[in-house]
């Protein structure tokens, strides 16, 4: 919390921060009453996230204690006060010889070190520990540091690391909180070796069994109940089967939903609801589960990029195209983000979808400035050339589209996609013959991967029309109607081609009388 302002105040001294609402770790802590593993692990953990911060700046708290650390009501977040800027305060009235200001910190956790007067990071790092030990074991902290490791009542990995945080600063390999968050990060690679070797070579059912084992021990884990959610999503996205498919996405979403009973913060289960829910194609349900990781998420712009991808899947196009514009003002006013390779990936993403969503909307000229956009970002990409070609084309500006879509082969010389628009655009230049060869190598490509390509396929068909060879399209037409019978264009070409051959089949006299009205009512509509 914000450190406000200091004060005296009939001869005594005042500091003044947020309030902030919640419970100190300090009342949770109950002499007797060892905590389970999982839940010190989470809380040093994240203590250790927070001190890492000021480690970072080479600043050091130099007073954590149970009763600075407050798990805040709202979200279950740990809180850490007392921050050094007040002990700066605090060390500067007491050199004043101020007697109204005691000392920063508990005695139980000051370091030896920071006792003899030589503070270091590592004294903080001694401090998060001792906490530790003392939630693992259900001992007070002085009497934990009085015993020798085999008393301690606990054999864990997790003790033993703890250990070595309340070293002596000489032995302590654990000079500061990034260090110590660094084993014990590696403590969790431990636990989850197996489940992650697993994942690693697709085998869902031995992954998911393997987390189940350490859930067992620690059921109340909320990462590992995310990782498990993470492994169902997996094994969701790579069946073909639509029964088992659904099977295992809601397996996922059970995961991700007992992760945020243990954990309300952890926003990345909410992503990995809104993830699941998006490939279910409930699309209001991936919306707000995405709005809800926004309000917890530190890089908020991530999830307005994806709020915004759902809406494009929901045809919701100007809510989608608002999104993206919303995100990309604050990655451009954030400058200092953009050096980051990550977040340079948001922003090409967003010029992108924010020109898929101006196409959809017939905003041809901006959708084309946008690709444009993206393309400079991230030049060459097929995917992005494409776009930008498709909207050139429908501006009419066919040279330039056949320049984007020959960009697109450059990188990558199979790019269906690219064929089909080349295809598109000899159509427009007459040159039949080489549109058809086209959209022949966009079939033939999609063809090798098992997904047929319809447009192309049924832009043969239409192109052979131009060129009078009826009955070869209408074969091309009843060949896809034989395969996709609901594919809609190939339906509408049938009915227009059989409407014409009984227009045809007319005595002479009556299509010129029909003509004769169709004339009059194209000057005349009304």
């Amino acid at each position: 919390p914000k450190f406000v302002e200091c004060f005296e105040f009939n001869k005594k001294f005042y500091f003044v921060q947020k309030f902030v609402s919640g419970t100190t770790v300090g009342e949770e802590l109950i002499p007797g009453t060892p905590w389970k593993t999982e839940k010190v692990y989470n809380l040093v953990r994240e203590t250790l996230k927070i001190l890492e911060k000021l480690h970072q700046e080479n600043i050091k708290h130099l007073g954590i204690n149970p009763y600075n650390l407050i798990r805040r009501v709202n979200d279950n977040k740990l809180v850490l006060v007392d921050f050094p800027e007040i002990n700066a305060i605090k060390q500067k009235l007491s050199a004043s010889q101020n007697p109204l200001i005691s000392a920063s910190g508990s005695v139980d956790y000051i370091a030896p070190e920071q006792r003899m007067g030589n503070p270091s990071l590592s004294s903080d790092v001694y401090a998060v520990g001792l906490i530790g030990l003392q939630a693992l074991t259900g001992l007070k902290a002085r009497v934990i540091i009085g015993l020798e490791n085999d008393d301690k009542k606990v054999n864990s990995d997790l003790r033993h690391e703890l250990d070595r945080m309340i070293c002596s600063s000489s032995d302590n390999e654990y000079c500061s909180a990034s260090k110590a968050l660094e084993q014990i990060n590696n403590l969790e690679k431990t636990w989850t070796k197996e489940a992650f070797r697993y994942l690693c070579k697709n085998e869902f059912a031995k992954a998911v069994e393997a987390y189940d084992k350490i859930l067992a021990e620690m059921p109340d884990f909320y990462r590992i109940w995310y990782k498990r959610g993470h492994a169902f999503e997996k094994w969701g996205d790579r069946t073909r089967d639509a029964a088992e498919k659904q099977a295992y996405y809601e397996e996922a979403i059970a995961s991700f939903q007992k992760t945020l009973e243990i954990q309300p913060s952890y926003f990345k289960a909410l992503q990995g609801l809104a993830r699941v829910y998006f490939k279910m194609n409930n699309y209001q349900q991936a919306f707000q589960h995405y709005e809800a990781s926004a309000k917890m998420n530190p890089d908020p712009y991530k999830d307005w990029s994806r709020q915004a991808e759902v809406l494009l899947s929901a045809k919701r196009y100007p809510e989608a195209v608002e999104l993206y514009e919303k995100t990309l003002s604050f990655l451009t006013h954030s400058s200092p983000l953009l050096r980051e390779s990550s977040i340079l990936g948001y922003v090409y993403r967003s010029w992108y979808g924010k020109a898929e969503g101006l196409y959809a909307l017939g905003r041809y000229e901006e959708a084309k400035e946008s690709y444009h956009q993206a393309c400079l970002l991230r030049p060459g990409y097929p995917k992005y050339e494409c776009g930008y070609a498709n909207a050139l084309f429908k501006l009419g500006e066919y040279s330039e589209a056949e320049k984007a879509y020959c960009n697109a082969l450059k990188r990558d010389p199979r790019y269906p996609e690219a064929f089909y628009g080349l295809g598109r655009v000899m159509e427009e230049f007459g040159e039949y013959r080489k549109a058809i060869d086209y959209s022949k190598k966009a079939c033939a490509i999609k063809d090798r991967e098992n997904v047929p390509y319809l447009e192309a396929w049924h832009r043969q068909g239409v192109v052979l029309e131009k060129m009078r060879c009826s009955t070869q399209a209408f074969a091309i037409y009843r060949q896809i109607l034989k395969l996709h019978p609901d594919y809609q264009p190939a339906l509408e070409s049938c009915q227009k081609m059989r409407q014409r051959q009984r227009f045809n089949a007319l005595p002479r006299w009556v299509r010129g009388i029909v003509n004769l009205f169709r004339g009059v009512l194209r000057r005349q509509p009304q």
